[in-house]
């Protein structure tokens, strides 16, 4: 399914170690919030897994003032595909982009995005020209 998403300003935190860092990097911007309820939350992935780079980001709320970069994510043109119970089914992301990324024209320029709607479900976007 093919989605368009607006640019979406984000704080963020660089994973030290590619997609396999990604948990270290998203507790480091969650350490600052009461609750995650009303946040939006992005991974971005520049790259393929394992030379890849992640950027852990959260969007920014009326109000945030914390302590971390900025930076904007660029909207345009995606296709996604979701994952319900992604918590549990996190062994099918790496799958889905794949399937994603051999199957349609990805444009380099931007990343491929893992959109956390939800406690329960994960959209996998990928860029297209």
């Amino acid at each position: 399914m093919m989605k368009i998403l607006p640019d979406i300003l984000v704080y963020y935190v660089k994973s030290s170690n590619g997609v396999k860092g990604a948990s270290k990097a998203f507790d480091e911007l969650e350490s600052v919030l009461d609750s995650l309820k009303g946040r939006k939350f992005y991974g971005l992935i520049y790259g393929n897994p394992p030379n890849d780079n992640y950027i852990a980001c959260m969007g920014i709320n009326p109000g945030d003032n914390f302590d971390f970069p900025m930076m904007t994510v660029s909207g345009g043109e995606y296709v996604q595909e979701k994952i319900k119970d992604w918590g549990n089914n996190l062994s099918q992301v790496p799958g889905i982009f794949k399937k994603l990324i051999d199957s349609n024209q990805v444009d380099a320029s931007r990343p491929s995005i893992e959109h956390y709607s939800s406690m329960r479900e994960l959209r996998c976007l990928v860029p297209i020209k």
